[in-house]
């Protein structure tokens, strides 16, 4: 399945961060992202919980949502999370 939302805070984005993590230990598929500047760093973090795809643009200019990061952008920040 696949969840996007739009955070409004803090609170949006750990709910879904939680949800993402529940259905990825249930043995689910999830891709999960949160628009808007409260839930933007959600694609980055989101595959550290089990979400399995993004979306990034590859030029920020393409960007298709508030709060995308452009392609190189997104996979320097999960890589950088991931070796953590």
């Amino acid at each position: 399945g696949k969840l996007a939302v739009t955070a409004t805070d803090r609170e949006d984005a750990l709910a879904l961060l939680s949800a993402t993590h529940a259905a990825d230990a249930a043995g689910e598929r999830v891709a999960t992202m949160a628009m808007g500047e409260a839930g933007r760093h959600t694609r980055a973090v989101a595959p550290l919980y089990g979400s399995k795809i993004g979306y990034a643009p590859v030029h920020a200019a393409d960007a298709t949502a508030p709060g995308q990061y452009d392609l190189e952008t997104l996979a320097e920040l999960v890589g950088r999370l991931r070796s953590q």
